[in-house]
Formats: C-alpha cells, sequence, structure tokens
C-alpha cells in the first residue's frame, strides 16, 4: 500500500496562499532544469518570489544550528542594553515605530529569530524534535518559546561568546 503524500500545513488564513506539498531536498538533475530555465527568461525580467508565497524548505537540525550561530554572530557587537531594547522591539512586531526607528542589526535579529522559530514549531508539528538527558544549548528555543528568563540567557550567552572570542584573540597575539 502506498503511503498519502502529506500536505504542508500553515496557520495563514489568507485563501489566496496555495498550500504546498511537504518539503523536499532536491536533486542536481532538478536544480540543473531550473537554471536551465532561467535561460529562457525575457531580456529585462526577474525571477522572484512574491511577497505572499509560503515557500517550504527542508532543513536539517545542523542548519537550524548555524543559522542560531549566525545570530550569535549578528549579536555579539551589540551591548546587552542594545540587545535588550532589539528583543522589545521585536517582541512588539516593532508595532508603533517609523522605519527609522528600526535598525538594520534589529531587523537581521528579527530575521533570523523568526526562521528559527519557524524551523521550531515545524519540527514540532512533524514530529521532530526529541526529547533528552544531555544538556544542549537551547537557549533560543527558550527565547522562542516565551520563557522566563530567556532574554537573560541571551545575553549571558553573547556575554560568554565575547569573552572567548577575546581571549583568543588574545593567545593569538602572544
Amino acid at each position: 500500500m502506498m503511503a498519502k503524500k502529506k500536505k504542508a500545513t500553515t496557520t495563514n488564513t489568507d485563501k489566496n496562499i496555495k498550500i504546498t506539498d511537504a518539503p523536499k531536498a532536491i536533486t542536481d538533475k532538478q536544480r540543473k532544469e531550473a537554471v536551465d530555465n532561467l535561460k529562457n527568461i525575457k531580456e529585462g525580467h526577474t525571477v522572484t518570489v512574491p511577497a505572499d508565497a509560503i515557500v517550504n524548505v527542508p532543513i536539517s537540525g545542523a542548519f537550524r544550528k548555524a543559522i542560531e550561530g549566525v545570530l550569535y554572530y549578528v549579536m555579539e557587537p551589540l551591548t546587552p542594553n542594545q540587545i535588550i531594547v532589539a528583543m522589545g522591539k521585536i517582541k512588539k512586531n516593532f508595532e508603533g515605530l517609523e522605519r527609522e526607528e528600526v535598525y538594520d542589526h534589529e531587523r537581521a535579529i528579527w530575521c533570523l529569530m523568526t526562521l528559527l522559530s519557524e524551523i521550531h514549531w515545524q519540527a514540532a508539528e512533524q514530529k521532530q524534535t526529541v526529547e533528552t538527558d544531555q544538556t544542549i544549548d537551547e537557549t533560543f528555543s527558550n527565547l522562542i518559546a516565551g520563557l522566563e528568563g530567556s532574554t537573560a540567557e541571551v545575553l549571558n550567552k553573547v556575554e560568554e561568546l565575547k569573552a572567548k572570542k577575546k581571549k583568543s584573540n588574545e593567545d593569538s597575539n602572544q
């Protein structure tokens, strides 16, 4: 008996959004075909993803961790106060702020946190999460889940990474 194809789910209720099949990795042949199709685009035209499109992308747990690393990298040069202010703006979804009141680093943090959040919730929905007795740094998972004290956890983690980098730089200069 063949298994039914699972349909991807979305919480968006917009009736214009097409629900797509569950994400799957594409093959090298499919990549080549996509590149070949781009050669058929009229001169002066481009291919883009519409703002209202929902794109399902298969993401490995290792890649999710890499995204989290990029998020720490983006936050590393910030002061604790800047991180707290950014988290406050993000928590309020930038409501009531003019475009110039939202800094690029805040947009970058929001973008990466949103991506991590969606990966987290989709993994849970797809039963791709596991319980373990190992100690794993899930600082951002706690932040995403809205756990009390998670902003302080993030601040501590960023400060810890800054200290490691400073020590590493000092060691390499000796």
